[in-house]
């Protein structure tokens, strides 16, 4: 609550590096438990644009928003980054929506299920050099899932986890480094899906012992 502090901060960031204002707005969130610093700090002035950084301050301001409970809010961000990242907002729409507290009438999840039927194509970008991208091409059955585990359609969301515990299809990465990351993140979101669908059953303890430590 220094206000003249947070105003000397944001002089300073004025000047900085763009990176440096997301990670002081992810900083005030985490430890500060305060979703408004990433309005206050400017994150929306370096939001605009494919960039990568841009990207994501625009994820970030987007997740704030929800963190303070504006559920119209957070999409009006993901609108702004569908324009220049569809795919990705699309999933990142889904993902918000499907929260445990985020409470969505039917007809609006079945809605988001038909558009990620026919998602737009995911981009091979959305990274800096050196990092995996933000979105690997099959992540969108992760969001599948989700809805299903949200319609109360356990079925369907069992099967998009036997989906992603699958091999990956070749070509998607560029290293061996990479495959082993992206193996090991397939399994993560399927075990995601299948906790989920667990503790909506009303089994908890199962949900906690499928994730382990």
């Amino acid at each position: 609550d220094d206000r003249r502090g947070e105003a000397a901060v944001r002089r300073s960031l004025a000047r900085g590096e763009a990176y440096l204002k997301e990670w002081i707005a992810r900083a005030a969130i985490a430890f500060a438990e305060d979703p408004g610093a990433a309005a206050r700090l400017g994150l929306a002035d370096q939001a605009d644009g494919p960039e990568p950084q841009a990207v994501l301050s625009r994820i970030l301001l987007a997740h704030a928003e929800l963190a303070q409970g504006r559920w119209r809010a957070a999409k009006a961000e993901l609108d702004r980054l569908a324009a220049v990242a569809p795919a990705l907002a699309l999933e990142l729409r889904v993902v918000l929506a499907t929260l445990p507290f985020v409470e969505l009438e039917e007809r609006e999840l079945r809605d988001l299920l038909a558009a990620t039927a026919s998602p737009p194509a995911p981009s091979a970008g959305y990274a800096a050099p050196g990092q995996l991208s933000l979105q690997p091409p099959w992540t969108g059955r992760y969001a599948r899932g989700l809805l299903h585990v949200a319609l109360r359609e356990p079925g369907a969301a069992l099967d998009v986890a036997r989906e992603l515990e699958r091999p990956a299809e070749p070509g998607l990465t560029q290293t061996p480094r990479d495959d082993t990351l992206l193996v090991d993140l397939r399994r993560q979101l399927a075990r995601v899906i299948r906790v989920r669908a667990l503790e909506q059953a009303g089994d908890a303890r199962a949900a906690l012992e499928l994730l382990g430590e």
